[in-house]
């Protein structure tokens, strides 16, 4: 059972009530995320989610982890371009302990001065490790390359000068403002009533309010308009073994709740399975790549359809136009019905597996909240994937057929290569058509 509740300080409480579970899960989500930093605040988000973990008025940072893996729980978090989240995940007796954990955690961090400087080296090492993995590079390099400029194209993490530059007095200001509990949403999975936990909310949010009872209350600036796409064919040479390629189509929000559904049953048939079409033509029948996928990227403001390969070199020309082939035969031609009853019920079937998941459920309620501001029921969500109909993925198919794209090669592919393909240099890209 879903329940909803305002609590008194202004935190969102999103609880899924499961009588027989043995775990409780819970997690504080902020929806803003390294998208809504402004320029002189780039990392900061990332920055101050490490930071959490450190210390705060109450426990010690060994004492933080003790306490959640103690009784054989767990704890983490993670910052992504629309939102923050730190979350536990403890035995059914420790609900109270998680919870007040991550209230103290989000809410009246300390940001020690020893610890500060040591996590400033470790994110630096983290940038670097990330720039050593080939493929969070391809998605760093394709954001940066989609969204130019734009606050969503740039890294998470911000760049090693980002976090050489800031200070624990600008992060700390930053923190007190906008870490605040009526910014908060809170989504919990577990056999604890929902009664029982605002009550026990409403007396920790009482004991930490002092920090909150002067000083300005500062929301971030969430983007009304999605980031304006580069729609046109971008290759970037880098030393790699293997040739990516991403395919991007971007649809702004919002669009009818159905078209999600129906979008999501798109991406499925296109690559997200060993059934889809691309990987059936591509990998199985034409041995061409290992990696071939689709999948959903979506906000507040836009959706993207990503596909996704990874092949050899040589095999670049011939995979390129198997793919756009493809694609062209899906936006043209209708939909067989077995094909789109067989997605249909791989996807319900998808849901239901992934709802014996406590950490599934209390994401997907967060994630709901946050993008509209509403959480179907499990059972009104399982009907939606169940009832799409051929109507509905047609109108879509037109969508995503008229949506900007963007095509990224990057790998060792050399500058003759990619121009004789169409590809233009990153370095010099100039405003193209891309039509598939």
């Amino acid at each position: 059972m879903l329940t909803h509740v305002s609590l008194h300080d202004g935190p969102t409480l999103l609880v899924d009530h499961r009588q027989a579970a043995n775990s409780f899960f819970c997690s504080i989500w902020f929806p803003f995320g390294s998208r809504h930093e402004a320029s002189c605040e780039r990392g900061f988000l990332h920055f101050i989610e490490h930071m959490l973990f450190k210390g705060n008025i109450r426990y010690s940072a060994q004492e933080i982890w003790s306490l959640a893996e103690g009784s054989g729980g767990f704890l983490n978090g993670f910052t992504e371009r629309d939102t923050l989240c730190i979350h536990a995940h403890v035995p059914k007796s420790e609900w109270q302990t998680a919870l007040n954990l991550l209230f103290h955690m989000a809410f009246t961090s300390t940001f020690p001065i020893c610890e500060f400087e040591k996590e400033r080296n470790i994110i630096a090492a983290e940038i670097l490790q990330t720039q050593d993995d080939i493929e969070e590079r391809l998605l760093d390099d394709f954001f940066i390359q989609f969204w130019q400029g734009q606050p969503a194209s740039f890294p998470i993490a911000g760049s090693l000068r980002d976090i050489k530059a800031l200070t624990r007095e600008n992060v700390i200001e930053f923190y007190q403002h906008v870490f605040r509990p009526q910014n908060a949403i809170i989504a919990v999975s577990g056999p604890v009533p929902a009664s029982k936990i605002t009550r026990f909310l409403e007396r920790i949010l009482a004991e930490i309010s002092a920090p909150f009872d002067s000083g300005r209350v500062t929301k971030l600036c969430t983007p009304d308009l999605a980031p304006k796409p580069y729609a046109g064919r971008i290759y970037k040479k880098t030393e790699s073994s293997q040739q990516f390629h991403i395919e991007a189509f971007q649809l702004d929000r919002p669009f009818p709740g159905f078209d999600y559904y129906s979008l999501a049953l798109v991406s499925n048939l296109i690559g997200e399975s060993s059934s889809s079409r691309l990987f059936r033509k591509i990998r199985e029948e034409e041995g061409l790549a290992y990696t071939i996928s689709s999948s959903l990227y979506h906000s507040r403001t836009e959706a993207l359809l990503l596909i996704v390969s990874a092949f050899e070199e040589e095999n670049t020309a011939r995979l390129l136009s198997l793919i756009d082939d493809e694609l062209k035969n899906l936006f043209s031609e209708p939909l067989r019905e077995k094909e789109l009853e067989d997605h249909r019920r791989r996807l319900a079937g998808s849901f239901q597996i992934m709802l014996e998941d406590p950490e599934f459920r209390a994401r997907r309620m967060a994630r709901n909240f946050i993008d509209s501001g509403q959480v179907l029921d499990e059972n009104e969500e399982l009907e939606r994937y169940l009832s799409v109909d051929m109507q509905q993925v047609k109108t879509v198919l037109m969508m995503v057929n008229q949506a900007p794209c963007m095509q990224f090669l990057y790998g060792p592919i050399g500058k003759n290569k990619a121009e004789e393909l169409g590809f233009l240099n990153a370095k010099s890209r100039r405003e193209s058509p891309c039509k598939s």
